[in-house]
């Protein structure tokens, strides 16, 4: 292969390779809309791969998610897991727990009494 077809085939396949990489790296980044129906305001938001006996730190980025209020939540926890669990803790102290949430599918998630 001569030198000018070799440069072109390179730099056709750059982006490609690019892309990818990308893709890669944002396979581990969750983000969803969460939004409050419990009736009380939520303080703390956990979450962690389902199974797992530990959870992550606080990911909701506000102060409090009020009653009836909504916010974008982001997460990252190194892998490319799909299903987790999710802890919301409430003003009052209670703990609103979901399981095997598919954060690969879902971007909207409503927390319930």
């Amino acid at each position: 292969m001569s030198l000018p077809k070799f440069v072109t085939l390179v730099s056709l396949c750059l982006p490609i390779i690019s892309l990818n990489i990308q893709s890669a790296l944002a396979a581990d980044v969750r983000d969803f809309n969460l939004h409050n129906n419990a009736g009380v305001d939520i303080q703390e938001v956990f979450v962690s791969a389902s199974g797992e006996d530990t959870w992550g730190a606080d990911i909701l980025d506000i102060d409090t998610l009020g009653a009836g209020e909504s916010a974008d939540v982001s997460f990252e926890d190194g892998s490319d897991n799909c299903l987790y669990d999710l802890r919301a803790v409430a003003e009052d102290g209670r703990e609103l727990d979901a399981r095997q949430i598919n954060f690969c599918e879902v971007a909207d998630y409503t927390i319930h009494e």
